[in-house]
């Protein structure tokens, strides 16, 4: 039997597999809440894995007091509820991600926008209750809060333009408390392998031995105990899916996932799961969610132009599964049969 470990949407560790002999290593888990949501650190001793999970959990909370939507006393709190009035003051670590944030949906032209929360709101992702499909014109009329071009960031200051706005990170900023966090852990552990993942936005550190690189499962959207291929993830590469699997509502007989592409008003419909690689857990955090939306036509376009570098692939969201990767994605990704 494999031995699967949860890291979050989409992806699983394969660890523990013996290869050639018993000497290999086998790797240690341990498990911290933060962001919402639950994190781990994965290495080759206990020791290691409890002082470098409660590190990170220390750093998640440090960064979830400044960037939560639902902490009263956050600085991210605060911006929003300021929207329409006045600029509020933040620290230069919250000011990082805001306009890493609004970087990327410029370069995307609104596919990924961190004010997307009116959004989420209306369609009932962010409230308890049924999820319900609003009219066109509910949808036109909440819209006039949503745009980043309406976000003025000068020096330390945040100001949102329109009252009911909301600034809302959560398509980056797990990734970027996991950059954190590896690289805290980074200076203290040496040549030491370690793993870090946050919802399953996660990044690496060395090998878990020599001869043999990290390997990710990539779950089938469609079958939850099925992979669909494998990751070799080598020193610092970082992964991260944007996908509905069991998150997706029916609504008037369509499938929509919980994933909204803020131009045009209403969640994605037609992809099952992205899954992109890239440098930074930052970066295939941000890349994966504005891929999604995107699709794989707009998705290789907008990498062309921008210039990016990422491994990704793409599952549309029908059967029989279908596979597109780009090159590079191909050079990491051992397929299953």
């Amino acid at each position: 039997m494999r031995d699967w470990r949860r890291l979050g949407l989409g992806l699983l560790l394969l660890a523990g597999i013996p290869a050639c002999g018993p000497s290999r290593p086998r790797t240690v888990v341990r498990e911290f809440p933060g962001m919402g949501t639950l994190g781990s650190v994965t290495a080759l001793s206990d020791e290691e894995a409890f002082a470098w999970a409660a590190q990170c959990a220390q750093i998640t909370r440090e960064w979830e007091s400044r960037l939560s939507l639902f902490q009263a006393d956050s600085e991210l709190a605060r911006i929003n509820g300021a929207a329409g009035r006045e600029a509020v003051p933040v620290s230069s670590e919250t000011i990082r991600p805001i306009v890493t944030a609004l970087r990327l949906a410029e370069e995307s032209a609104g596919a990924f926008d961190p004010t997307v929360g009116p959004l989420m709101r209306l369609w009932g992702f962010r409230r308890d209750g049924a999820i319900r499909k609003p009219s066109a014109e509910e949808i036109a009329a909440i819209r006039e809060r949503v745009g980043y071009g309406f976000v003025r960031v000068s020096g330390q200051t945040v100001l949102l333009e329109r009252e009911g706005m909301q600034l809302d990170l959560g398509g980056i900023g797990k990734g970027f408390a996991v950059d954190r966090c590896w690289e805290a852990i980074r200076r203290t552990a040496g040549d030491r392998p370690f793993l870090v993942n946050l919802g399953g936005n996660m990044r690496v550190s060395g090998r878990p031995s020599s001869d043999r690189p990290w390997r990710i499962g990539i779950r089938h959207p469609f079958q939850p105990d099925a992979l669909i291929g494998t990751l070799r993830l080598d020193d610092g590469m970082a992964v991260a899916t944007s996908g509905h699997y069991e998150q997706f509502v029916e609504v008037g007989g369509d499938r929509w996932s919980h994933i909204m592409d803020p131009r045009r008003g209403e969640p994605v419909r037609g992809m099952a799961s992205v899954t992109v690689v890239a440098d930074t857990a930052e970066e295939a955090d941000g890349l994966s969610t504005t891929l999604f939306v995107l699709g794989p036509e707009e998705g290789e376009a907008f990498l062309r132009r921008t210039g990016r570098t990422a491994a990704v692939l793409y599952v549309p969201d029908r059967q029989p599964l279908q596979l597109i990767p780009n090159p590079a994605m191909a050079i990491l990704l051992q397929k299953t049969d």
